[in-house]
């Protein structure tokens, strides 16, 4: 069988502030005021085992904060 070196994901990733989200589940904090990002457009380097930027931009990471 043969693998690929590098695979495109076609996903994004939203990662969540966890003290922020405990505290929305608690009550104290609106759901508009949880701090997150999200982050788009990575490929994922399967021989080192990490997320790089896309090659073809440049290997720039893309971030949304929200």
């Amino acid at each position: 069988m043969v693998t690929n070196e590098i695979g495109r994901v076609v996903t994004e990733a939203t990662i969540s502030s966890l003290q922020d989200l405990y505290d929305f589940n608690r009550g104290s904090l609106a759901a508009d005021q949880v701090r997150k990002i999200v982050v788009m457009d990575l490929v994922v380097d399967l021989r080192h085992q990490k997320l790089i930027g896309n090659p073809a931009h440049g290997g720039q990471h893309t971030l949304e904060l929200l």
